[in-house]
């Protein structure tokens, strides 16, 4: 198994963790415990702060879940071809163009999957 298929699949089991982790949650099934939950002082003195707050901490985790598995899959589709060697230096949005410009983080994806991805020093 290649190492792009490993890790998108590392990260679709971590993606579906934190949306198990975060349905109980985000439906308010959770009592206030010392384990389990977003525990400070105040949401483990207040039981109706404690569900709000948690509600709240079950929706982010879900999205950011969701997020995960979604990212894990575009790397498995788009990443097949990838090794390495042909990562690219900065993995921010909007970096540095040719011409002083900025260039988009969806350009410089398609410019890496079709091959014509070139190394630069920034």
């Amino acid at each position: 198994m290649g190492e792009v298929v490993t890790a998108g699949l590392i990260l679709t089991a971590v993606g579906v963790l934190f949306i198990a982790l975060g349905v109980p949650l985000l439906r308010g099934r959770v009592r206030p415990n010392s384990w389990y939950g977003c525990r400070t002082e105040k949401t483990l003195s207040d039981e109706k702060l404690w569900y709000a707050v948690n509600r709240v901490t079950g929706r982010d985790l879900v999205a950011a879940g969701i997020a995960v598995v979604v990212s894990s899959l575009a790397l498995t589709i788009f990443g097949r071809g990838m090794n390495s060697t042909r990562m690219p230096v900065s993995t921010s949005p909007i970096a540095p163009g040719r011409s002083g410009g900025t260039c988009s983080c969806a350009s410089r994806l398609l410019s890496f999957v079709s091959g014509q991805h070139t190394r630069r020093t920034w």
